[in-house]
């Protein structure tokens, strides 16, 4: 590249960002918005100097993202620094931001989902235990969960069936709703580690024992948000292992529940 004036070096590296940025777009990899905006005229020198393009041109500066909006009066300075908060380039700013929270929380909603189903399903044998309704083996799981369509859904598939509960069925939920199941992951997680901790012990005391359905009472609270979620996107009841887990945690709730009565 020694050899090339600095102009022909930035309009090749700059292709070369432009391919593999498109590359990684449609890779799937990573999930990438954005919001392009448009320069509407040249800068004032190339005004004077009669110039009439800009800086960077629309087809370059809607490459990327859906819905370009043009900036009604800007140019490439104006555009990247507005007079003040009222600016329609800055509002469009909030407004990006706004919606990328929103929808984060919505995505981590959908892996809570996913992720507390298998956590529960983990401890479901020991908890048979722990509530006295044995210790026999589980029949093979006729209904699956998993990720699909790009992080943005869990589907469910048994039955002869295939249903999914998306990114948009959490967006009709109350917020505070989308909050705590956005939440419930990492504190699944740690209910999780809790119950382990007590578990592996083997031999445990009363204390251990009602800490442990102390544990599952938290969880089922969980679980049930998730499970009505679910049921309501899927327009139907969860039966298989799903009907097996909300059982134990129920049982397990109550239980807790008359200890607690009790004292």
């Amino acid at each position: 590249m020694n050899h090339q004036t600095p102009s022909v070096a930035r309009g090749f590296f700059s292709r070369l960002l432009d391919r593999d940025f498109l590359k990684l777009k449609e890779s799937g990899r990573f999930a990438l918005f954005g919001k392009e905006l448009i320069e509407d005229r040249p800068i004032p020198l190339r005004r004077w100097l009669g110039l009439r393009r800009q800086i960077v041109m629309p087809f370059a500066a809607a490459r990327y993202f859906g819905e370009p909006f043009k900036v009604p009066g800007s140019d490439h300075i104006s555009i990247s620094k507005p007079d003040s908060n009222y600016a329609i380039q800055h509002q469009i700013l909030m407004t990006f931001i706004a919606e990328f929270k929103k929808f984060a929380v919505l995505r981590r909603g959908i892996v809570s989902i996913q992720a507390n189903l298998d956590r529960f399903e983990e401890i479901r044998p020991a908890m048979k235990q722990l509530v006295g309704w044995g210790t026999d083996g589980m029949n093979p799981n006729a209904v699956h969960h998993r990720l699909s369509d790009r992080g943005d859904a869990v589907e469910f598939e048994g039955y002869g069936e295939l249903k999914k509960v998306t990114i948009d069925d959490l967006d009709e939920l109350p917020p505070s709703d989308q909050s705590a199941i956005a939440a419930s992951n990492s504190a699944m997680q740690q209910l999780l580690g809790d119950w382990n901790a007590i578990w592996k012990k083997g031999q445990l005391s009363s204390d251990d024992k009602e800490t442990l359905l102390g544990i599952a009472s938290q969880m089922h609270d969980r679980l049930e948000l998730i499970f009505r979620v679910v049921e309501q996107s899927m327009g139907g009841i969860l039966q298989d292992h799903y009907g097996a887990q909300r059982a134990i945690a129920k049982y397990a709730r109550d239980r807790y529940a008359d200890l607690q009565r009790k004292r």
